[in-house]
Order: structure tokens, then C-alpha cells, then sequence
């Protein structure tokens, strides 16, 4: 046992404070135990992890589980673009330059969904909610913004939005936005929309297949803008690009109808005159 604790460098002080596993004294499996806990100490009980443990769902989280599992069973299809924004990034670029006392700073988002209400209320089936007889369409283009926290994702509502201008748009994001940070949405905030834009461009990714906001029939993504080189008025230019995807509820709605919709969305945030 001496010989043990000495080729391992244990002091006599660490031999007086071991106790023996048996008789009293202490043989060579008490140092060889020794050693092992000495190599690899074990953690305090509150630091230790063990397969038990368990990050429990919020609330919030339960009834997007909730949601996930209702829009999992709807078929859906999904479709692909991209806007070239080049135009609309400097129009944001002159407009924030020249008009230092606008109360709200535009953002793509808010271009966004100015274009996006007008679209879906050119397309009035992508507004609608699915029923077993047919889609109960809705007058007002009620624009669901989705919007990331730490507690979980909210999709606060913007209630017709098609009859908004861009800056009263651009000004209700953003008192949406400050509600979230103060955790200060109200369940009428959550209520009633009818068409969802997601924005997982701010995350980096420039494209995403986003799943239905159910019972909504239709849900844009937004991806992170690209540049690149593109054929412009016959020459080779750098272009600005937003990626689109649109993901759409097939039952009533048919792939070219929903091709017609994205096309109109991209125009609008190309070839708008903003004003």
C-alpha cells in the first residue's frame, strides 16, 4: 500500500484521511479507488447531468407543438424566387437619408407586407381559410408577422394591412415589435390572421420551406439578400436579390394559381413606385 501511494505521489496526509473500504485498513483497492476519483473527480450533485434531465416545454412552445402537428397533416406544396430589390433598397437608402424626422425606421419587412396585402387581396383564395365545402374568403388582408424571442415564437397580427399605406404599416411593426420585447402582447394581438410572412432571412438562411400558420392556407418565408451578377438593361450588373418561398395549402388552391400570386408579389417589390 505505501509502496503504491508513493510511486503515485500521495502524501502521508492524504494515507491518514482515506478511510478503508473494510477491516480497518487500507489496502491496495482503496488507493487504486483513490487514484480513479482522483483522475476524474466527480462533479458537484447540482452540476451534474444525467439522462433524466429534461428542458420543459412552455406554454408557448406547447401550443406551437400544438399548431405543428394540425399543419403537418394539411398536403401542402411550396414554390421558389427570387425579387431584385436593387431599386427599393435605394429608394429605403434616400428616403431614410432624406427624411431624418420619420418617426419609424422602413425595414424590408415593411415593404414586405405592404406588397404582401395587396397580392394576397389580388389572390383572394391564399386569404382564405379551408373548410370541407369550400374556402371562406375574408375581406380584409390581416397580415401575421412572425416574430422571434426567447420564450418562443409570436405571430402578432396586422388587421388590414391591404388598406394601410407603407408607413402606417412600417410604424405598427414596430410598436409590435416593442411589445414583444416587453413581453406586452395582448391576446388580441395573436388573433385573426388570415395570411403569414416569416422572416428566417435574419438568421442567415436564404431559403426555408416554412410550415403553415394553420388554419391559414398560405405562409411567405423571406431569405437573407444576396448580391450577384445579373443581366440588367443588357449589361452584367450587381443586383440586390430577396428570396421568396411561398408554402400553400394544395387542397384549394392549385400550383399555377399560387405561381400567379408569387409573381405579383415580386413584381410589386420590383417595379413599385415607392412613394
Amino acid at each position: 500500500v505505501k509502496r503504491l501511494a508513493e510511486e503515485n505521489g500521495i502524501s502521508p496526509a492524504e494515507l491518514e484521511s482515506m478511510q478503508a473500504s473494510k477491516s480497518g485498513r487500507l489496502s491496495r483497492s482503496d488507493i487504486e479507488e483513490y487514484l480513479k476519483k482522483r483522475q476524474h473527480p466527480e462533479l458537484p450533485a447540482a452540476e451534474k447531468k444525467t439522462e433524466a434531465d429534461l428542458a420543459v416545454f412552455s406554454p408557448i412552445r406547447k401550443k406551437i407543438i400544438e399548431n405543428l402537428k394540425k399543419a403537418a397533416s394539411v398536403p401542402t406544396a411550396s414554390l421558389f424566387d427570387e425579387a431584385d430589390i436593387t431599386k427599393l433598397l435605394l429608394w429605403m437608402k434616400n428616403t431614410q437619408a432624406d427624411s431624418s424626422g420619420l418617426k419609424d425606421k422602413l425595414t424590408i419587412t415593411s415593404f414586405v407586407v405592404w406588397a404582401l396585402s395587396r397580392a394576397a387581396a389580388a389572390f383572394p383564395l391564399l386569404n382564405g381559410v379551408y373548410q370541407e365545402e369550400g374556402v371562406r374568403l375574408n375581406a380584409a388582408v390581416n397580415v401575421g408577422l412572425a416574430i422571434d424571442r426567447k420564450e418562443g415564437l409570436v405571430v402578432p397580427v396586422i388587421r388590414e394591412a391591404q388598406a394601410k399605406s407603407l408607413f402606417e404599416i412600417a410604424h405598427e411593426i414596430a410598436l409590435l415589435k416593442q411589445r414583444v420585447q416587453e413581453n406586452k402582447l395582448t391576446l388580441e394581438d395573436l388573433r385573426g390572421g388570415t395570411i403569414t410572412l416569416t422572416n428566417f432571412g435574419m438568421g442567415g438562411a436564404r431559403f426555408g420551406l416554412p410550415l403553415l400558420n394553420y388554419p391559414e392556407i398560405a405562409i411567405v418565408g423571406l431569405g437573407k439578400i444576396q448580391k450577384k451578377a445579373a443581366v440588367f438593361g443588357g449589361e452584367i450588373k450587381v443586383r440586390d436579390f430577396l428570396p421568396l418561398s411561398l408554402t400553400f395549402d394544395h387542397r384549394p388552391v392549385d400550383g399555377m394559381y399560387a405561381s400567379y400570386f408569387l409573381k405579383e408579389l415580386k413584381t410589386i417589390l420590383e417595379e413599385k413606385a415607392w412613394p
